[in-house]
């Protein structure tokens, strides 16, 4: 399971909000990696609905990162398990 893991550790996935206008990249290891945030949508909406839509992104990638993991440990060890 480890192997499996570390495998995928450094992969990256990437989660939008707000129409794509506000992104998020993690790493499989769920290492934040990028952040991504429209300067139309951050004047136009504002400070706290750009860190809204920031929080939703990131977590959409860390669940999507998640998945990935599970779904690579399951192949590589022919088990269905959840990983966290």
């Amino acid at each position: 399971v480890e192997e499996a893991k570390a495998a995928v550790k450094d992969e990256e996935v990437t989660a939008s909000a707000a129409g794509d206008k506000v992104r998020a990249t993690v790493t499989c290891e769920g290492k934040v990696k990028q952040f991504f945030v429209d300067p139309g949508f951050l004047q136009e909406e504002g400070l706290e609905m750009a860190l809204d839509a920031l929080a939703a992104a990131t977590n959409a990638a860390m669940t999507a990162a998640d998945k990935k993991v599970e779904e690579h440990v399951n192949k590589a060890t022919g088990v269905k398990s959840p990983v966290r």
